[in-house]
């Protein structure tokens, strides 16, 4: 009885010690929540273990690096920096805003003021709007584009590919309706912005449609 009693307390302090080293022993989960915490600093580490030995700064082999923590210097490949700076460059040639159209004659129009109110409640409306004119020097397109360089805001001139000969007009007021502007403002001139006006009435969109005739009048000029 007392082998049974010694086997029997020998089995229990073994297994109450696995209990006590089980408790300490950190769990799976808790393991790689350490190995999380310490991730960040291995980069840096090892760089600085690079320098001691080598003398060197560490350089990538390949590719770049960049900085997250603002502890190391970034070191970026050429081609990187390229394709970036392509990048920032195209997105300068693709203005992001909902797109207001402005068309109109080149004759007979001098009421900017009339087209500027217009331009004006629209931004009011459409703070981040982007200009779309048909690329008229004169008229309502250039006044148009005034508004926009007073106010800041980009402007795509939609001007007609030639190439296409007498449709290229009609062909690009297509390709501006295809691109869904959210407002338009159409004045007075020839058959191409009636065909545009009709276009984006048929797709829906709003718009301003002026006239020569309602322009103020020109104050004329005493010099007696």
């Amino acid at each position: 009885v007392s082998n049974t009693g010694a086997s029997t307390s020998a089995c229990t302090g073994a297994f109450s010690a696995r209990q006590q080293i089980s408790a300490r022993r950190p769990s799976p989960q808790g393991y790689f929540r350490s190995g999380l915490s310490r991730r960040p600093s291995f980069p840096l580490s090892a760089s600085s273990g690079y320098r001691v030995e080598t003398g060197r700064p560490f350089t990538a082999a390949r590719g770049s690096q960049v900085s997250k923590n603002g502890v190391t210097a970034s070191q970026v490949q050429a081609r990187d920096f390229l394709a970036a700076r392509a990048k920032d460059r195209r997105a300068q040639f693709q203005p992001d805003g909902p797109l207001v159209i402005v068309s109109g004659g080149q004759k007979d129009w001098h009421d900017f003021a009339m087209i500027w109110a217009i331009l004006d409640d629209i931004k009011s409306r459409i703070p981040n709007m982007v200009l779309g004119t048909t690329g008229m020097r004169k008229g309502v397109d250039a006044m148009a584009g005034a508004w926009a360089q007073q106010n800041g805001v980009n402007t795509i001139l939609f001007v007609p590919d030639q190439r296409h000969g007498n449709r290229a007009p009609f062909l690009r007021n297509e390709s501006i309706v295809k691109l869904n502007p959210v407002e338009a403002i159409i004045g007075e001139g020839s058959g191409i912005q009636s065909n545009l006006a009709q276009r984006l009435r048929q797709a829906g969109v709003p718009l301003h449609i002026r006239r020569i005739s309602d322009q103020a009048q020109v104050r004329s000029r005493n010099f007696a």
